[in-house]
């Protein structure tokens, strides 16, 4: 600071701090499609969590051929179907933090899909899991 310059006021600093936040947020164009994508990306996530209950109920199911041949161990379905469950955790976690950015005015999309690929991840492994439960082929 020079000896000219006069110190900062209060009306200074709250001017630079609201020019700040708005060179922050995102133009209208980029925030419509931003609310959009993470909209139906929280919708992926409830179906992907609907999706989960019915593995939850399906999964056992996998098995009831084995009365009549080789299974693997039945020990892989109880895992499955924890797994299957334990897949809702990222969906609404994402989406949580996802609403939240939203909320803030900030870019959030990415966010659910970050959930949305961690809920297809762990379904999936779910059902390979359930799978080495089932008929033994080969």
């Amino acid at each position: 600071m020079s000896a000219d310059s006069e110190p900062l006021g209060r009306d200074d600093i709250a001017a630079a701090i609201a020019a700040r936040e708005h060179a922050r947020q995102p133009s209208r164009g980029v925030r419509i499609a931003d609310v959009t994508a993470c909209l139906l990306l929280i919708a992926v996530q409830v179906g992907g969590a609907l999706l989960a209950f019915m593995s939850f109920m399906a999964i056992p199911m996998s098995i009831d051929n084995c009365a009549y041949q080789t299974c693997g161990d039945e020990k892989w379905i109880n895992y499955a179907m924890w797994i299957a469950l334990a897949s809702m955790a990222p969906a609404g976690l994402f989406s949580g933090i996802g609403l939240i950015q939203l909320g803030r005015n900030r870019i959030g999309f990415w966010l659910p899909l970050i959930g949305v690929l961690a809920q297809g991840t762990t379904l999936w492994a779910a059902w390979r899991i359930a799978a080495l439960a089932g008929p033994i082929s080969g």
